[in-house]
């Protein structure tokens, strides 16, 4: 919510609101996964993942965000990086994300990790402020 609130206005759709207010339905329930980076000092949460499972059996790297302060060192890949291996645990052969031109640092870490930019599959995102679709091969 920090995200959205910080980059895009706090603009909310309804898939917005289900998964923040009910992670669980959204995300576990359907086969998904959440990951929480905290600081070890104090034991805040500082950053999150979570993995959507898609009907065709795809999967989906969702809600990524990582608090300001602790950008930087290496929280955000390491998240990513604990999906990744998890989609692949799973036999996942090609994830996929959703995002948008105004998230440079987000952006950098997909394409350092192989993520490559292609049309939409269905033309357009159904979030408003994704403008890029971006995939990862696990497999071959």
């Amino acid at each position: 919510l920090a995200w959205l609130n910080r980059y895009f206005d706090g603009h909310l759709l309804e898939r917005d609101r289900e998964a923040l207010n009910n992670p669980e339905g959204y995300y576990l329930a359907r086969g998904g996964y959440i990951w929480f980076a905290r600081h070890q000092a104090d034991n805040q949460v500082v950053g999150c993942v979570a993995l959507a499972r898609h009907d065709n059996g795809c999967y989906e790297i969702s809600k990524m965000g990582v608090d300001d302060n602790w950008q930087t060192i290496g929280v955000g890949r390491r998240l990513l990086m604990a999906a990744l291996d998890k989609a692949r645990e799973l036999g996942a052969s090609e994830v996929f994300l959703e995002s948008s031109s105004k998230l440079e640092r987000a952006l950098q870490l997909y394409r350092n990790l192989g993520f490559r930019e292609i049309p939409h599959p269905e033309g357009q995102s159904y979030f408003d402020r994704a403008d890029i679709y971006m995939t990862l091969t696990l497999r071959a």
